[in-house]
């Protein structure tokens, strides 16, 4: 089992820290969006193209911190409701963290600061086109890293699916027990059920990415670099590590 497995958060932390950040973590005054989401769902698995990748640079260029945002969808990390059935609360902690990872949300944030704002009116687009872009390059990014570390994301979202199905069972075990054992067991089972989906989604995210897309950020990739954060390739190693 690898490292990750053993702790499912570095799936959530290091998609919310390396990919993209909690915009309004540095700016209270923006409120996490909840309601003011709109616009298609998009995909990591959008062919990129570099009058797409030209646009990313110039957008971020227009920007005074001249950096690739960070991401995070806003809101606290998906739970279940502790008293649903086991496959029900496996069901309600996937649709949590697929909102949580969808880029509409980081739109609705962005469209609140101003800085972002004249940013992309100056590149003549939207926020919500820019959020997909953000995230279509930033997963590309991500799996020709893994790509160069050796992992499959193909693999890693089977691993994910497999550990679920022994959680969802070892929470079944523990269903209309209210001994104190056994209320901790299906807690336990309940944190570790959270995490592995959570690397599941993003592994599906990952594993979505069309070879095109990697080539690009690959060709790119002297441009792409210095706009990441500092330590990408140290904490992408550490992510990865077995």
């Amino acid at each position: 089992m690898t490292k990750l497995f053993r702790n499912g958060l570095l799936a959530l932390a290091f998609v919310g820290g390396l990919l993209f950040a909690a915009v309004y973590c540095s700016n209270p005054r923006l409120k996490p969006p909840e309601l003011a989401i709109s616009g298609p769902v998009r995909s990591p698995a959008e062919v990129l193209t570099e009058s797409n990748l030209e646009l990313f640079f110039k957008v971020i260029a227009a920007h005074p911190r001249h950096r690739v945002p960070e991401f995070q969808g806003g809101g606290k990390t998906p739970t279940a409701e502790a008293s649903l059935p086991a496959e029900a609360m496996a069901k309600q902690l996937k649709v949590g963290f697929r909102e949580q990872f969808d880029s509409r949300r980081q739109a609705a944030l962005w469209s609140q600061d101003s800085r972002w704002t004249k940013a992309f009116a100056s590149q003549q687009t939207t926020a919500n086109d820019f959020a997909a872009l953000v995230s279509i390059v930033s997963c590309a990014v991500m799996r020709e890293q893994i790509d160069q570390l050796l992992q499959d994301p193909h693999e890693l979202e089977a691993q994910a699916s497999k550990e679920i199905e022994e959680y969802v069972a070892q929470i079944k075990a523990q269903e209309g027990k209210t001994d104190r054992a056994s209320i901790r067991k299906r807690t336990t089972a309940s944190i570790q059920l959270s995490h592995a989906t959570a690397l599941q989604v993003f592994a599906e995210m990952l594993a979505a990415v069309p070879e095109a897309n990697i080539a690009l950020v690959r060709k790119h990739k002297a441009r792409l670099t210095p706009l990441l954060p500092g330590d990408f390739a140290d904490r992408a190693a550490k992510f990865m590590a077995p």
